[in-house]
């Protein structure tokens, strides 16, 4: 029987509400945890993780043994899906690399979602600048995600600390998923072998810093002009390598992590005729449509961190409104400013201080809301794609961290993603892709709001792309259509909000959760 919780609030987020009424009780979700299924990566009996178990790996064809899992459970709603016209899974059903290369570098293949120019990519790096870099870029892994770099000692794959990794003598793919996602990389040295795990490494000690082009499905050519002029880090892990004239040359495709819906392919299913409902079904296995309300309750509202240029931390800020009078309050003082009445706002040693166009000042240790009368309040500067003063409904807290802000939107989840469903997929999809983007979004957010991930930093969700993206780019009414015309549903599995991942662009598979994180 699943216990319930009070979903842990920070006092800064009693502070952010306009009443004092207590915290909703709600279910709690594990990320990626609540849907397991087979063999858990921890053997009770024997009190070690078990080996992974993938056919197409080189570890039987170099007398290498198993590694340990790293990777997460199975997700049953999360699992591989063919996005190509003609290709099947058993293109990589065992370890071949010409097989994999010469997939990836066949530009004549067509899928769901090839028109995005990075179905098919190609990037280059002369084979002893990738050696050279592989071993810093091998000890930077190691040092942010430890446990997805192994050293073989004594016969077995362990995690032990690296200084000096010696000279790089080859690096190898080890094994991939059964779509075709790069799992494990081999780095041979001349101090011996190590073993770097989960896509996001592969993408970075493959990066080539040079160049990458794309070619669309219709082209059949890759595009004269680079799509990413410095590689710092490869679009997916779906790619082979092939050394030509002291070069490695490096064939890929897809871009994102390639779990869940490819947005690309969403576009393509839903101008061919495809209902949005059935396009969800195709990414999220066996999931059922059902409602915020049945998880939430009335209490709809989100919280999220605001980021300028990525960063959470804010300097001076310059607050107001354009459509009408701004309410500033707090437990210390309740304050009304007229429209277009800048506030100048900063933090000192804590304190945070706002100082009104008449001069007069105001100062608090406690979070400060900010309320527009109308709809909006505009943040300067904020950084943003489309804008350095960005526009946002509800309530925007400012809370003192220091010399810097940290600022929380509170708002109602649909008028949330009428700025994150633009932001994360282009108008030009057409209504019934948006539609998708929209249950997906929305599902995310919910699932975000009952993790807790952030929890400690007072709200639920970042407006970034470590949660998704939001209010990057302008509101159109496309995207507008599409969140009324399927308010409040969200996807579930077995009564939860399910962890509703999606990414760009499909290589022509997705993938495995499990062969992911």
């Amino acid at each position: 029987m699943k216990k319930k919780i009070y979903l842990i609030i920070l006092s800064a987020l009693i502070l952010i509400s306009c009443t004092n009424q207590p915290a909703k009780k709600v279910k709690t979700v594990t990320p990626n945890g609540d849907y397991k299924t087979g063999t858990g990566v921890i053997n009770a009996e024997r009190g070690k993780r078990e080996k992974i178990n993938l056919e197409n790996t080189v570890f039987k064809k170099m007398d290498l043994p198993l590694p340990y899992n790293t990777f997460g459970d199975p997700i049953p709603y999360l699992v591989p899906i063919n996005d190509n016209h003609k290709e099947n899974f058993d293109v990589f059903e065992k370890y071949n690399e010409e097989r994999a290369l010469k997939y990836f570098k066949n530009l004549t293949s067509r899928g769901h979602g090839d028109n995005s120019p990075y179905w098919r990519w190609k990037t280059s790096i002369k084979k002893s600048d990738l050696y050279s870099k592989a071993g810093s870029r091998l000890i930077a892994i190691y040092r942010n995600n430890p446990r997805n770099v192994l050293t073989l000692v004594n016969g077995e794959w362990q995690q032990i600390p690296i200084k000096n990794i010696g000279t790089v003598k080859d690096i190898i793919v080890a094994a991939r998923g059964e779509s075709g996602i790069i799992t494990h990389m081999l780095v041979i040295t001349s101090n011996g072998k190590y073993l770097v795990a989960k896509e996001f490494n592969v993408r970075k000690l493959l990066a080539t810093n040079n160049p990458l082009y794309g070619s669309k499905g219709e082209e059949e050519t890759y595009n004269s002009k680079a799509i990413i002029p410095n590689v710092t880090s490869l679009p997916s892990a779906y790619l082979a390598l092939e050394e030509e004239g002291g070069y490695i040359n490096i064939y890929g495709g897809g871009f994102g992590h390639g779990v869940g819906m490819s947005q690309f392919a969403a576009g393509s299913l839903a101008k061919s005729g495809e209902s949005y409902k059935n396009i969800l079904k195709r990414y999220y296995t066996d999931v059922k449509l059902s409602t915020v309300e049945s998880i939430l309750g009335k209490d709809k509202e989100i919280k999220v961190g605001i980021t300028t240029n990525g960063s959470l931390e804010h300097g001076r800020l310059n607050i107001f409104s354009s459509e009408s009078k701004v309410q500033i309050y707090n437990d210390d003082f309740d304050i009304t400013v007229d429209p277009n009445e800048r506030v100048n706002v900063k933090s000192a040693s804590g304190t945070t201080i706002i100082t009104l166009e008449n001069g007069k000042t105001f100062k608090t240790k406690n979070p400060l809301n900010f309320y527009a009368k109308g709809e909006y309040i505009t943040l300067s500067p904020v950084r943003k794609g489309h804008t350095s003063s960005p526009r946002y409904r509800g309530i925007i807290t400012v809370i003192p961290n220091g010399s810097h802000l940290r600022v929380i939107n509170t708002l109602d989840i649909e008028k949330y993603l009428l700025q994150v469903v633009p932001s994360e997929m282009p108008k030009s999809f057409g209504v019934e892709a948006l539609k998708v983007q929209a249950v997906a979004a929305r599902t995310y957010a919910v699932s975000d709001i009952l993790k807790g991930k952030y929890a400690k930093d007072g709200f639920h969700i970042k407006d970034t792309v470590e949660s998704q993206v939001y209010n990057n780019q302008v509101e159109n009414e496309e995207a507008t259509r599409a969140i009324e015309e399927t308010a409040g549903e969200i996807m579930t599995y077995d009564n939860m909000p399910i962890d509703a991942k999606y990414f760009s662009t499909s290589s022509g598979f997705t993938s495995h959760a499990s062969n992911v994180w």
